[in-house]
């Protein structure tokens, strides 16, 4: 956040490491150039998707000089693979200009991220796992949605990082969809292109194209709300 009296981007990863250690997780993952920290921590929770296939509950936390976003996060074992579930209710955004000072903030940093890392949010994103599992689909009328919300550069990469690996008929499951495109976030270097693709795969699990309120709207609804 921005300036000595509000909290730094290095706090706000200790704290989230501190929370996330509280409960029995680790964090896996973590990026912070003093302006921008994008990390991810897995929880002991688990479950499986299909025989085999297990994932594991977590958090995701993405921390700018304006503002913390804080979802639930799964990791798929299997291949290591991590979605972001932007979409759901827990996820919640912090913004600086709502708080007085960095004990307040730092306060409801702390009882975001173990909102977070409730086992009802874990079962309720690997419910959506599961279901988004369950039946064949066209798979190009599913990313149709999600492709007209891209930029030109953005799109052209998604082209051909994972509409070039759908299968000759387009069919599958949003499970199978989902794991293309966090595959292409695994192999993505620069931090924010891989979160926004983390976060289209769990978008894609739950079969809602996000719609996202800007940053001014957020400050105007108050400390917490959905993303």
């Amino acid at each position: 956040m921005r300036s000595s009296d509000h909290l730094t981007t290095e706090r706000i990863g200790t704290i989230f490491a501190e929370e996330i250690s509280e409960r029995g997780g680790t964090v896996r993952e973590e990026f912070d150039d003093g302006s921008r920290l994008f990390a991810r921590a897995v929880l002991p929770q688990s479950a499986e998707v299909r025989p085999g296939d297990k994932l594991q509950g977590g958090v995701a936390i993405r921390a700018s000089e304006e503002e913390v976003s804080v979802h639930p996060y799964t990791y798929r074992l299997v291949c290591k693979n991590g979605a972001i579930h932007a979409e759901s209710i827990e996820t919640r955004q912090l913004v600086d200009a709502d708080f007085f000072n960095p004990i307040e903030a730092e306060c409801a940093l702390r009882e975001t991220i173990q909102f977070c890392c409730a086992p009802g949010s874990f079962r309720k994103t690997a419910g959506r796992m599961r279901t988004s599992a369950d039946r064949q689909v066209n798979l190009l009328l599913v990313v149709a949605p999600f492709l007209s919300r891209m930029r030109g550069r953005e799109r052209e990469s998604f082209m051909a990082q994972v509409i070039a690996q759908l299968p000759p008929d387009r069919r599958g499951t949003r499970y199978d969809l989902v794991n293309l495109i966090t595959a292409a976030a695994r192999d993505t270097r620069d931090p924010v292109a891989k979160w926004r693709l983390e976060e289209l795969g769990g978008a894609v699990a739950a079969g809602v194209v996000p719609v996202r309120p800007d940053a001014a709207a957020r400050k105007r609804t108050g400390l917490l709300v959905p993303a």
